[in-house]
């Protein structure tokens, strides 16, 4: 059964989105992630660099695909998980904790309210 926590907010790309502040922490759900199978690696920005709603960010490559990743918030990389350089497959082992992707500043804190809750991303995933 796809897990899915209560404490974060969803996008319909498979994000899941940890609010903290202006600071969003971001990551693939464990939905995402086991569709795209085994990751081999990642491709992320860098500290610094700004990200932008709907435009790509990064790229996961895996054994099934090379998936482009799209930023579901404007604003600027404050972190990047680096571990994920050398041990992509955390994002499969632990999607939601040590697997997370970028640590990114908001610029507009309604973005958020554009996000679905756990609730609302469960029925999504039944739906689709």
């Amino acid at each position: 059964m796809v897990e899915v926590k209560d404490n974060l907010l969803y996008s319909q790309s498979h994000h899941w989105l940890k609010i903290e502040g202006n600071i969003v922490t971001l990551g693939i759900t464990d939905f995402g992630q086991d569709k795209m199978g085994k990751i081999l690696f990642i491709d992320l920005p860098e500290e610094g660099d700004n990200v932008f709603k709907d435009q790509g960010y990064g790229s996961v490559e895996s054994e099934n695909t090379v998936t482009e990743i799209y930023s579901p918030v404007n604003g600027n990389v404050i972190s990047v998980n680096e571990d994920l350089f050398t041990n992509p497959e955390l994002v499969n082992d632990s999607c939601y904790s040590r697997g997370w992707l970028v640590q990114i500043r908001l610029e507009n804190m309604e973005e958020v309210n554009s996000f679905l809750s756990p609730e609302e991303y469960r029925d999504f995933l039944h739906e689709n």
